[in-house]
């Protein structure tokens, strides 16, 4: 099985891309950091496994088109694609520059579009095809401040769903995750503004009815299943991987 992992130089990516790689698949790390998906390959090489770096940026259809030949030329096709790069944007609305805007949009989900489109191609060649597009729980709950980020996470659903009926007959099958609270290296920036890190951790924790907050294997693990032959059947569905978090609401006494 031959996997191409956007956004794949840490955090959720990076996860992904070791989790496939220890289940036997080959793997394209794409980033538009260079050192960064270098290194998740290399990773993957000291598993034993087989890595190709591929860089560029996945919200410019020239460079989606190149690494995807790239990943194809060194592999012979592609099995399954994980549109995974993202950009997190917290802004109000009425402060938020139509630049960011577009570019949050660009990157979350047109970037996912130019990605399976260009992998169409190969991914309709594969016995077992599959894309899995790593979202949000903001595509469904959000918060102020997250107009941006949550358009395009709710956005990728629906990509989701439409390509899911539209590439079904080929035998290409479409899902999205939703992770929730997931640990990664964005988390370190901005706790390094807080006061005391690791109590707003516990805080954050204790409303999860897992009582933690999800590492990026949590999301890998989901991955994985739907990538596998093991979800064959399951095509144009959204798994949510967030500790159960959004499946509560505050009681009277705690709002």
């Amino acid at each position: 099985m031959v996997v191409l992992v956007t956004g794949a130089a840490g955090g959720i990516g990076r996860a992904v891309a070791l989790r496939l790689a220890r289940e036997g698949a080959r793997v394209a790390a794409q980033d538009i950091d260079k050192d960064g998906c270098r290194q998740t390959a290399q990773a993957v090489l000291d598993l034993g496994g087989q890595a190709l770096a591929v860089w560029g940026d996945v919200s410019r259809e020239s460079d989606a088109e190149a690494f995807t030949k790239a990943a194809t030329d060194h592999f012979g096709g592609i099995d399954v694609l994980v549109n995974n790069a993202g950009l997190d944007l917290s802004s109000p609305c009425e402060q938020t520059d139509l630049a960011d805007w577009e570019r949050a949009l660009a990157v979350d989900l047109t970037g996912a579009f130019i990605c399976s489109k260009h992998a169409h191609a190969w991914l309709k060649r594969s016995p077992a095809a599959s894309v899995v597009n790593i979202a949000s729980i903001h595509a469904r709950n959000t918060q102020a401040h997250r107009t941006a980020y949550a358009a395009a996470k709710a956005g990728l659903l629906g990509f989701t769903k439409s390509l899911a009926l539209e590439w079904g007959p080929e035998g290409i099958r479409v899902n999205a995750i939703l992770p929730g609270y997931i640990q990664t290296d964005i988390w370190r920036l901005w706790l390094e503004e807080e006061n005391d890190p690791q109590a707003l951790l516990e805080r954050l924790a204790k409303h999860h009815p897992l009582r933690r907050l999800g590492a990026p294997d949590d999301v890998a693990a989901a991955v994985a299943f739907l990538a596998s032959t093991d979800a064959g059947f399951i095509t144009g569905s959204t798994l949510v991987v967030d500790g159960g978090l959004t499946s509560m609401f505050a009681t009277p006494a705690e709002i």
